[in-house]
Formats: structure tokens, sequence, C-alpha cells
């Protein structure tokens, strides 16, 4: 006889459904047997103390890890044989130790790299990314630095080094065999090997007004120095444009195409300049603020941005006559 499947539609599913209908009961309102009951010893003082207890424990044991980090970058950046030679332990350690054939592996690494990352480029590279690693580590105990406090003095002599070497790294770095050492500057301070050598393995997140490529001087002025001068209307605020905007012309001329230098002169040194202009406003100057904005809109009319500055300076001139 041939055999005919039941119809879902009648009371085939009536059971399952009864019994998901009894164990959402059990699940909602079954349960409400179960009764509240004292746990003997239980004080919950004595356990926020010892939750105390073991915070400040692990605060300890971060600061001591932080502290021992710090000391380490901070000697190895001071010269570039230190630097290149935490930078070999940290290589070995991390990439060969412990597996089958390491040391020689690691040995054939450094003859095939070992003059690569030994330029004066390469190593003054590795030794700002190794400055920098220590002034990240000084922003966590610093979380809103002032402009003046030793943080940012020294967070603006980074940038200056950083500043007068790059021409050189810019050249040096073309070369396609100098990938690693351009990395040293170019690539997230969080995805160098010196993290998980030194122990930092998730102690760099969520830093606040921090730029984390330590190559990134537009950035660092941007996230961190103009923050702080913006907060106590330094006027100074507007010598970080000046400089950076003689910094990227400096790098745009060196370049040997024509069309690089066209681009900055056309498209990037406006934006720069609209930048800068816009910086009054947070100095409490806004007539000023709309004298230059308008001088860049009348200068650059066909800039991809026009459109929005004239929204900008609008807003701010439809805000002046309401005073």
């Amino acid at each position: 006889m041939k055999k005919v499947l039941p119809d879902r539609s009648s009371g085939f599913c009536f059971f399952p459904k009864l019994f998901l209908s009894f164990a959402w009961f059990l699940f909602l309102g079954g349960g409400a047997w179960v009764q509240a009951q004292n746990v003997p010893g239980f004080d919950a003082t004595t356990m926020l103390q010892n939750l105390e207890t073991m915070k400040n424990t692990q605060k300890q044991a971060r600061n001591r890890i932080l502290t021992e980090a710090y000391n380490k970058a901070k000697d190895a950046a001071s010269t570039p044989n230190g630097a290149w030679n935490l930078y070999l332990e940290a290589v070995r350690t991390e990439r060969y130790s412990g597996k089958t054939g390491g040391a020689t592996e690691f040995q054939e690494w450094r003859k095939k790299n070992g003059d690569k990352l030994r330029t004066p480029e390469a190593l003054k590279a590795l030794q700002f990314q190794l400055r920098y690693l220590g002034l990240t580590l000084r922003k966590i105990y610093e979380e809103s630095p002032s402009a003046d406090s030793p943080l940012m003095r020294d967070l603006n002599t980074y940038i200056r080094d950083l500043g007068a070497e790059d021409a050189n790294f810019a050249k040096a770095f073309a070369d396609k065999d100098q990938k690693e050492a351009e990395g040293f500057l170019n690539k997230e301070i969080g995805s160098s090997i010196f993290i998980n050598y030194l122990g930092l393995t998730g102690q760099l997140g969520g830093i606040s007004e921090w730029e984390m490529t330590p190559g990134n001087i537009a950035g660092i002025m941007d996230k961190t120095l103009r923050p702080a001068l913006r907060k106590t209307k330094n006027e100074s605020l507007l010598q970080t444009w000046d400089w950076q905007i003689d910094l990227e012309r400096k790098h745009a001329q060196a370049d040997k195409l024509s069309s690089s230098k066209e681009k900055f002169e056309q498209q990037r040194l406006p934006s720069l300049q609209w930048s800068r202009a816009k910086e009054y406003i947070a100095l409490d100057h806004p007539q000023q603020a709309a004298t230059a904005m308008f001088a860049v809109i009348k200068a650059y009319p066909f800039h991809p941005d026009l459109e929005k500055w004239i929204g900008e300076l609008e807003t701010l001139l439809n805000g002046m006559k309401s005073e």
C-alpha cells in the first residue's frame, strides 16, 4: 500500500506545539517555584574588598609592564645600535623562537635582511618607531595633557625631528627593498613587533586623541597637538599649519613628477589654507576667520570643495549677523 505523508496542517503537529508551549511555560512562568536562598557565609562587604584588592593588584602589574616597556624602548631609541639590537632580539624571539630549525632560519633572515635594515635611514626610522612607542605609553597615563605639558613638548620635538628627515625617508623608501623599513613609520604602532615582545599585547587600545601611526605627522598634529592648543586658545595653533604647509610643499617639490607639484598647489595647498583660516574661530577671532576663508575661496574658485567652503563661510557670517 502506498504510504501517505501526514498533512502538517492537521492534528499531526498538535503534540509538538503542545510540547513547545509546555516548555515556554516552564521557562517563563513555571519556574516561579524557585525560591531565593541565602548562601551560607555570603558577605557582600568582604567580596567588594576582595574585588578592590584584585583591581589594585592588576593595576600595579599593568603599571609595571608599561614602565618596563617604556624604559626598554627609550633606551633602545637613543642609539642606532640600541634600536637594531632590540629589533633583532624581538624578531628572533617572536618569529623564530621555539620553532624546529628556528635558529638557522633566524640567521638566514638576518643575512638576507641585515644590509637592507641597517641603512642609516632604516635605523633612524626604527629609532623613531621606538620613540613614538615611548610617547604612546606615556599618553596612557596622561589622558588629556595640556599644551605645555612635558609629553606635549616632547611630542612637538618628535614631530620636528621627524619632519627634518621627511625628504630623506621619502627618497630612501622609494626603493622596493626598503618596504620593511618603511613599515617602521607607516604601520600602526600596535602592529609593531615590539608590542608582543615587550608584553604590551592588548595594552594600547582606546587611547583617545592620539595618532597610532609613528610617521603620520598630519595625524599627530590633528589628533593631539592642535586639540590641546585649541583648549587654551594658543596662537601657536596657526604656526602648526604654517609648518605643515612648508613641510608638504618641500615634499611635493622633491617629487620628480610635475603632476604631484601641480596637485599640491591646486588641491592640497588650498585645503591646508582653509583649515588654517578656520582656526581663527577657535581663537575667538571670527572676523579674521571670515576674511581668511573668503580669501581662499576667491583664490581657488574651481576647487572641488568650493561649494562646501561657501556653505561654511555663510554659516559663520549668518551667525555673526545675529549677534
